[in-house]
């Protein structure tokens, strides 16, 4: 999410821990069916059928989409789906056979019943990820730091094949520790974890993937696009957190 131009507000922490960011989050509960979260959502899936050159969000998804001949795709918390309209627009002539949405059911609700123009675009919950066929290439873009691991996301990485590539977009770590912070989202709040980076990419090779790509990638703030979150005011250590773009291939 954006922050606003009050970070102190947008960024509470640090915390120790996910039960201890949890406790202090407020209204945390239905936070992805926020009716103004929905309407961004809706907005990010316009802009991406509408100017290629500027995605709601920075993605490598058209790059390694297309490097790994990806014709399956599975988008871990992908909300409205505007990843996939970004891809088509900027890659026509990609063999995508499935394009498909994990999401919490209220985003599933909202989203699968709108006007798509291509039938290759599904939504589908969570839960029912085990029904899905394998994919090719398992997607997150700054959706897994709302979570209290990765182990989710890599769970269905193994139940998608195991999918042979993963892509983490704007995938917020730490280079030194582990920590955790309260994000608000319009008039609710959330727990987020920002990991160690050293940790994470051990995680995925102990999950038999080899990281073959780990970068600094650029995100929104404020109208502006920038490395880091702007979140000095936790302390000096902190501002080091940066949003990264890693490959993995199994």
């Amino acid at each position: 999410m954006t922050a606003s131009i009050e970070p102190e507000r947008v960024w509470r922490g640090p915390f120790r821990s996910w039960q201890e960011a949890s406790a202090h989050a407020i209204n945390a509960e239905f936070a992805w069916s926020e009716p103004t979260w929905m309407r961004r959502q809706a907005n990010f899936l316009e802009s991406a059928r509408g100017d290629a050159s500027m995605p709601p969000r920075p993605s490598s998804l058209p790059m390694l989409a297309g490097l790994a001949d990806a014709q399956r795709i599975v988008d871990y918390g992908g909300g409205s789906g505007w990843a996939f309209e970004h891809l088509n627009s900027v890659c026509h002539k990609l063999s995508v056979t499935s394009y498909t949405v994990l999401e919490e059911p209220s985003v599933v609700d909202v989203f699968r019943g709108s006007p798509f123009a291509d039938s290759k675009l599904k939504f589908v919950p969570f839960e029912d990820v085990g029904l899905l066929p394998p994919a090719d290439l398992l997607y997150a873009n700054a959706s897994l730091h709302y979570g209290e691991s990765e182990e989710a996301f890599l769970d269905a990485a193994v139940t998608l094949g195991p999918a042979p590539y993963l892509l983490l977009d704007g995938y917020l770590a730490h280079p030194d520790h582990e920590f955790f912070m309260v994000q608000q989202i319009y008039s609710r709040e959330v727990p987020v974890r920002v990991p160690h980076l050293a940790r994470s990419l051990e995680d995925l090779e102990r999950a038999d993937y080899q990281v073959i790509s780990c970068a600094a990638m650029l995100g929104p703030v404020n109208g502006e696009y920038r490395y880091d979150l702007p979140i000095g005011h936790l302390g000096q250590s902190y501002a080091k957190v940066r949003r990264y773009s890693i490959v993995a291939r199994r």
